[in-house]
């Protein structure tokens, strides 16, 4: 009877705790973006592949997107950005490039 109560809470605790650090995530972007005189035109998360920095690199307190920016001058780029931070990605801090 506990396990109908305590296993749907613990669903919705999860999901939230992921929309929260994602939206986390897409804000560090938009400051790292506009710290460095960037433009993102699109920010897509990256749920099965890795990017560049290892084959089993994705977790929890690390997510990767696909993004593509304008710089100052007018010119496109895309890469990849991984965001890590501690305590499940809500403390999103770091930022990594590696650009296509």
């Amino acid at each position: 009877m506990i396990a109908v109560v305590v296993i749907p809470l613990f669903i919705v605790f999860s999901l939230a705790l992921e929309l929260v650090a994602d939206r986390r995530s897409a804000t560090r972007i938009q400051t790292w973006a506009s710290d460095n005189r960037y433009q993102v035109e699109s920010v897509h998360r990256l749920w099965l592949s890795t990017g560049q920095w290892g084959r089993f690199a994705a977790g929890r307190s690390r997510r990767y997107f696909d993004v593509d920016i304008r710089d100052g001058s007018g010119s496109s780029r895309s890469g990849t950005v991984r965001v890590s931070g501690g305590v499940g990605g809500l403390v999103a801090d770091t930022i990594d490039v590696r650009w296509a």
